[in-house]
């Protein structure tokens, strides 16, 4: 399980930013470094679980380039949620101490842009965390375990 937070965090953790722009700086580097990873694992042919808040603008490329060259089975999963309780989940998780310090951006106002399937081949399956007691994980695992 690849997943681009844990990247950031030890990147954050070994090179401590001081310098104003760090937030995009370690953004980009992050994504290199998981997209690098991405591709050394699909080319060996297994099955991986990449976690990322991928945006169609960025990612879209990079990704048909993988499934043209690998031919990856994808199942996309996009998690959406009321604005309104998205701003509250924001402001929590910056709070705690549980949270790493590399996930506080000191410039943003808003909540990230809003996201968007990526345009690959795929099975794509819409998420809706708003309320967090109802979920219900059952399409997830079908999805996971049809691929696996």
């Amino acid at each position: 399980f690849l997943h681009h937070d844990g990247i950031k965090e030890r990147l954050f953790d070994a090179i401590l930013p001081s310098e104003e722009g760090w937030p995009l700086k370690f953004e980009k580097a992050s994504f290199d470094i998981l997209y690098y990873f991405f591709e050394k694992l699909l080319a060996t042919g297994g099955s991986l679980v990449v976690e990322s808040p991928f945006l169609s603008t960025r990612d879209t490329a990079i990704f048909r380039k993988f499934q043209e060259q690998y031919h990856p089975n994808v199942v996309q999963i996009l998690c959406t949620a009321d604005p309104k309780k998205l701003s509250v989940r924001l402001v929590e998780r910056h709070n705690t101490k549980e949270r790493h310090p590399v996930h506080f951006d000191p410039t943003r106002k808003t909540l990230p842009a809003k996201k968007h399937l990526i345009d690959i081949k795929g099975e794509p399956y819409i998420f809706d965390t708003t309320d967090l007691d109802q979920i219900d994980y059952t399409p997830i695992y079908g999805l996971v375990e049809k691929y696996l």
